[in-house]
């Protein structure tokens, strides 16, 4: 510092040991790797996009039942005319080896000539792929019992097609299911709870709803609806 007269009369600095530095920025490094390992760790089928529909990362999870590399996956086209059924089929296919280990029987109950929806395939298929692994999971430890898995597809009211789930597992308590949807609530050991509210807001930026309901008999049942192509 300098007085008046431009003579130094004091001085002042900043001194940053390295080995500090070091450690903030390892410290930095792991605040940032710690996220990506409870979301590989998880269960359940997570991704992120952009507001473009660009996906941006993908869980282990995802990589695992696709059998595809992140960059494959960017190739995809998020937002396009799809079929209900063929996308349903697409994303159960990614899980028969899951269902054959589980001895899991699938039932399909498809409308025929379902009309397209405008949407992003991945993201439908992630919704149906959280719901079918939820059911196989539900009814991997059953004894001596059926396991049947069976999806329905049809039009109804308001430019809508439904998709139904339905399984012959444990099922819920009326407490769980009211609160199955929120984000971090698990019923599955390991589970960060993510699965089924990730469904729920890619369902409703499809301009549908996603619900669930507790069979008469074994099970339950979750529907989603999306909005037929204009």
């Amino acid at each position: 510092m300098q007085g008046g007269s431009g003579r130094v009369v004091g001085w002042c600095g900043t001194n940053t040991d390295i080995e500090d530095r070091k450690r903030a920025e390892e410290a930095l490094r792991a605040s940032e790797h710690t996220p990506r390992l409870l979301v590989d760790g998880t269960p359940d089928l997570v991704f992120t996009a952009t507001a473009d529909g660009e996906i941006e990362f993908v869980n282990k999870q995802i990589l695992d039942y696709t059998g595809r590399t992140l960059e494959e996956l960017k190739r995809w086209q998020t937002t396009d005319l799809v079929h209900p059924n063929e996308t349903i089929q697409e994303a159960i296919a990614l899980v028969q080896g899951l269902m054959c280990r589980n001895k899991v029987t699938l039932r399909m109950d498809s409308s025929e000539n379902l009309p397209p929806i405008l949407g992003g395939r991945i993201q439908l298929q992630q919704v149906v792929l959280n719901l079918v692994v939820n059911a196989i999971e539900a009814m991997a430890n059953l004894e001596s019992k059926l396991k049947e898995l069976t999806i329905a597809t049809r039009v109804v009211p308001d430019r809508m097609v439904e998709v139904a789930e339905c399984d012959s597992g444990a099922g819920l308590e009326t407490e769980s299911m009211q609160k199955i949807f929120e984000a971090s609530y698990t019923t599955k050991p390991g589970g960060m709870g993510m699965g089924l509210s990730i469904s729920r807001t890619i369902v409703r930026n499809h301009g549908g709803r996603l619900w669930g309901t507790r069979n008469d008999g074994p099970g339950v049942t979750f529907y989603f609806t999306v909005q037929k192509d204009q």
